[in-house]
Parts: C-alpha cells; sequence; structure tokens
C-alpha cells in the first residue's frame, strides 16, 4: 500500500507535467498564431504585388490597344478592336488578348485565313521592342510577315508598316515573295538564285522616291 507522502508526490509530479504540457501547448498555439500571421502578411504581400502589377499592366495594354487597333482597322476596316484583358489567378497576373468585331470576339485562326492572326502577330512583336526598357538596335527583320494576308489587303499592310516605321523610328527588313507588300518599301532588292551564285539587284532606292 502506497504511503500517503508517495500518493501526494505523485500528483505533484503529476500536476507539474500537466503544467508543462500546458506550457508547451500555448508556446506551440503562439508560435503557430506568428506563422499564420506572417503567413497572411506575405500573402497580402503578394495580393498588393498582383494589384500593383496589374495596374502598371493596365498602361501597357493601353498602349497595345491603341496600336493593334489602328494596324487591324487599317488593313480590315474600322469595325475591328483589339482587346488586352488582364486577371489575377493563382496569384499571379495573365493576360489574355482578342480581337472584337462590332464587340463580338473572334477567333483568329479562322478570320481571314489566318491573315488577321499574322497582322496581330506582328504589331504584337513591334509592341514588345516599343515597351522594352533598354530598347534594342531599331531594326526588325521580318521573314514572310503577311503570308497568310489576302492580296487585297496587303498593300493596306504595306502603308500600314510604313507608318510604324515613322511614328518609332524603326527599321524593317521584310523578305517576302509577294509584290503588293514589297510596293512600299523605300528600298528593294531582288535576290535570284543563277546557277550556283545568288545576284542581287537593287530595284527600287530611296532615290526613286525624291
Amino acid at each position: 500500500m502506497l504511503e500517503f507522502s508517495k500518493i501526494v508526490e505523485f500528483a505533484v509530479e503529476q500536476k507539474m507535467r500537466r503544467q508543462h504540457c500546458r506550457d508547451r501547448l500555448a508556446e506551440h498555439e503562439e508560435a503557430l498564431k506568428k506563422e499564420t500571421r506572417l503567413k497572411g502578411c506575405a500573402q497580402h504581400g503578394r495580393d498588393t504585388v498582383a494589384r500593383l502589377g496589374m495596374a502598371t499592366q493596365e498602361d501597357i495594354n493601353k498602349v497595345i490597344e491603341e496600336l493593334v487597333t489602328q494596324a487591324l482597322q487599317a488593313v480590315f476596316g474600322p469595325q475591328f478592336f483589339f482587346k488586352v484583358t488582364n486577371a489575377i489567378k493563382r496569384n499571379q497576373a495573365e493576360t489574355t488578348f482578342s480581337v472584337l468585331e462590332d464587340g463580338h470576339p473572334l477567333d483568329l485562326e479562322e478570320e481571314s485565313g489566318g491573315g488577321m492572326m499574322d497582322l496581330v502577330a506582328l504589331c504584337l512583336r513591334v509592341v514588345l521592342w516599343a515597351i522594352k526598357s533598354p530598347r534594342t538596335s531599331p531594326v526588325i527583320i521580318l521573314d514572310e510577315p503577311l503570308k497568310f494576308l489576302d492580296g487585297v489587303r496587303l498593300e493596306a499592310a504595306g502603308e500600314m508598316i510604313c507608318r510604324l516605321s515613322n511614328m518609332l523610328g524603326l527599321q524593317f527588313i521584310i523578305v517576302s515573295h509577294v509584290d503588293q507588300l514589297l510596293e512600299s518599301a523605300d528600298v528593294m532588292y531582288r535576290v535570284e538564285k543563277v546557277g550556283e551564285v545568288s545576284e542581287v539587284t537593287c530595284v527600287k532606292s530611296e532615290t526613286d522616291n525624291e
């Protein structure tokens, strides 16, 4: 039979153990609360950065929309507009592009046999160069950039490229087999393979435009 003093000693020991466990539990709970607050702050920070990113993106979007819309309207007509849409998904800003005809979205792959997609891709490439800091050399080399655009619209597309060149101080070097697109060029060379040799002939020079 246990002595009374042993029982008291055992009870005190158990009480101290329970108190120690409660203290450790309180410490863990406090640490968990701090971690939760830190995670909340981090999440808030990520959300803030994402919102700031979207605010900055909105300014860029206006430039993109205006330039691509001008190109679309110059080539396809005044009923076309380019739209850039931003959204935050998985704490990251995502951007989608669309072309609207009289307010209705179009499937670019099906429109104009791919010619409209060619034009939009060309304009986006120019915009990316224009907004990049620092910019690279003001020269863009294009190989058959509008190969799916029909002949009726190629002349307008060539004039549009000239306007972009003058507006941005950007030189385009275009390789193409389509004469309608090249007619707007300031300088034009014809490259023909004769036997084993490629012959280069100046077809149009800057002095021809004076």
